[in-house]
């Protein structure tokens, strides 16, 4: 029997009692017993919904956990404080990678609130054992046939678990602003002793990522190497040689291989193309400098085709 069911089941039980406690409660209005026990069986109903909706979110892949570690939560618990810290960055961290994915651009000051309402992040629970944060979210997918929220859990993933040789890849994808929110988050993370893993059930595939106080030092670290990308606009032209995952196509010019990101709303403006079809692209080159191999990386992403 899978979760979904169970509490489901258990819901059903639940209702029929609580039912059957009013009926008698109507019955016997002045019963002192009777009204206890109609109002403790609202109770159970209301928490057995709460678990339903967290069950069905799990099923649906709109929820992903955060499980912490440290002597802050060694109980359970968190303060409110703490929380805050930990919450406004990853929200941030994830709404500003839902920007840079669905438009293709860096929100210059606030994200758009369309992204807002697309992701609808929520904190389904909070539950015991260490302290584990259950975040659910909008799966649906939009006008483009993609879910936004998989999209950005999926790079936000990819960037937690990079190797240093696709650092600034992973990166580019997600952009600076949502690169820099994460690495807030795992600031407050350090300075609160804390460790953390990650848990997100996609479809067809189970992401984890195992944040011990080593594994966010080795994050971090790659982290603070970004710096400011130098920005430009050129045509790129040559054949299509692939269209890979969501949001990327690779492109072979007289100079070699170069891949290509494009935004989900972009996605109509990709469906036609094909292998070996000679295309002109104009895009935006970000020019980074990696500290650590004393050389720059270029990377791409596509505005129009010409």
């Amino acid at each position: 029997m899978d979760n979904l069911t169970f509490y489901t089941e258990r819901l059903t039980g639940f209702q029929a009692a609580a039912e059957s406690q009013r009926e008698l409660l109507r019955q016997n209005p002045d019963d002192v017993g009777a009204q206890f026990f109609a109002e403790a069986y609202e109770v159970y109903v209301s928490d057995a919904k709460h678990e339903c909706n967290l069950a069905q979110a799990e099923q649906l892949q709109e929820l992903f956990e955060v499980r912490l570690f440290g002597e802050e939560v060694s109980d359970g618990t968190i303060r409110l404080d703490t929380l805050a810290k930990l919450a406004g960055p990853l929200s941030a961290t994830f709404k500003h990678a839902a920007h840079r994915l669905h438009f293709g651009k860096v929100a210059r000051h606030k994200v758009d609130k369309s992204i807002s309402a697309l992701l609808d992040l929520r904190l389904g629970a909070l539950a015991y054992g260490s302290t584990k944060l259950y975040i659910t979210g909008n799966v649906h997918p939009d006008l483009t046939g993609q879910s936004l929220l998989q999209q950005t859990l999926l790079q936000i993933f990819k960037l937690l678990t990079v190797k240093s040789e696709d650092f600034y890849d992973a990166v580019d994808a997600v952009g600076l602003k949502s690169a820099r929110k994460l690495d807030e988050m795992l600031a407050t993370m350090q300075a609160h002793g804390m460790a953390a893993e990650w848990h997100w059930d996609s479809p067809g595939n189970k992401y984890s990522w195992d944040g011990s106080t080593d594994e966010i030092l080795r994050v971090k670290s790659l982290l603070e190497t970004i710096t400011e990308p130098e920005s430009y606009v050129e045509n790129l032209t040559g054949e299509i040689s692939g269209i890979h995952d969501v949001g990327r196509l690779e492109l072979r010019t007289n100079e070699g291989k170069v891949k290509i990101r494009f935004a989900l709303q972009q996605t109509s403006m990709v469906l036609d193309l094909h292998l070996h079809q000679a295309v002109n692209l104009k895009v935006e080159t970000n020019r980074y400098f990696d500290s650590l191999s004393k050389s720059y990386v270029f990377k791409h992403f596509l505005l129009e085709r010409m």
